[in-house]
């Protein structure tokens, strides 16, 4: 036993080594994604727009969903290893053919701002379309509000008031596209969170916007949500045309598992039944007695 878990360390700090060495020679001192996100405090807007100004932003390559449903998405990341903390706004379009494994469908991100390091990790795996900018997020009494822009005034400001009607706790994958080269690329963005409902909110887009946004000022805001406390994992992009890999659900499992021990989080694999399998250093404190099952703890929830 003490050969394997002996073993297991080993590859665990080889595996921190190479990715610290990745990161340390990447290109601008990035390290290549997947990206881990944690503590992300978002305000997300589900909208209809005008589907004649829609089509002629949206790439020639991609088809929009009908009706015209998109996302404006500022949000800010408290930790990023490797390229954050920081904040971005996120302007995008529901497309055909690329939903994500719920039916959701992806948006195709048209334009958007990025501060800080983060800028370029966006431009040089995601989106060109990406520019830097600010993005800030606040509270003001019963409001919570936002601003984006590249300039001196905000492109783009957002209020909305705070409400009571908390969500159930939601895991999911959403599937983002962007553009490189000219070309689509598809990311897909895994995270965990709490969503709170907004109501009456405002948004204000000024005359110094990006052309996209100004002709897409939305007609109906359908599902405005505040979220906090939430984390986020990008994954390393691909080409729109290349198949999705089918990953057998063990590996799958195993990649997973080894990311979070990266990330120093606790992780185990478990049975349906809830029997562990293997856990990590950083979840032994979390297994109870010989029957070797997690416990549950008011901590760990939050």
């Amino acid at each position: 036993m003490n050969e394997e878990v002996d073993a297991a360390n080993r590859f665990r700090l080889e595996r921190q080594a190479k990715l610290l060495s990745a990161f340390n020679s990447g290109e601008g001192g990035l390290p290549s994604p997947p990206y881990h996100l944690r503590d992300v405090s978002m305000i997300y807007l589900l909208c209809r727009f005008d589907p004649d100004a829609a089509r002629r932003i949206v790439h020639p390559e991609l088809e929009l969903c009908d009706p015209c449903l998109g996302a404006i998405i500022l949000f800010s990341a408290q930790g990023a290893w490797g390229i954050g903390p920081y904040s971005a706004c996120v302007y995008g379009l529901q497309i055909r053919g690329h939903d994500s494994p719920d039916g959701y469908p992806a948006n195709f991100v048209h334009c958007g701002f990025v501060t800080g390091k983060a800028v370029q990790a966006y431009n040089t795996h995601f989106n060109q379309r990406m520019r830097p900018g600010s993005v800030e997020l606040w509270r003001d009494g019963d409001f919570y509000c936002a601003e984006a822009g590249d300039g001196d005034r905000p492109a783009l400001r957002v209020r909305a008031r705070h409400t009571d009607r908390v969500g159930p706790e939601l895991t999911g994958l959403n599937i983002y596209v962007g553009e490189m080269t000219g070309h689509p690329t598809l990311f897909s963005v895994g995270y965990n969170a709490r969503y709170r409902d907004l109501d009456d909110v405002e948004i204000e887009i000024s005359d110094d916007a990006p052309e996209t946004i100004r002709a897409l000022k939305p007609l109906e805001v359908v599902w405005p949500l505040r979220v906090d406390g939430m984390s986020m994992t990008y994954s390393a992009p691909r080409s729109i045309s290349e198949p999705t890999p089918m990953v057998p659900q063990d590996t799958l499992r195993a990649s997973v598992f080894e990311l979070l021990s990266v990330m120093g989080r606790p992780a185990a694999i478990v049975t349906r039944s809830g029997r562990i399998l293997f856990a990590n250093q950083l979840a032994q404190d979390w297994i109870e007695g010989d029957n070797r099952r997690l416990i549950a703890s008011p901590t760990w929830a939050r």
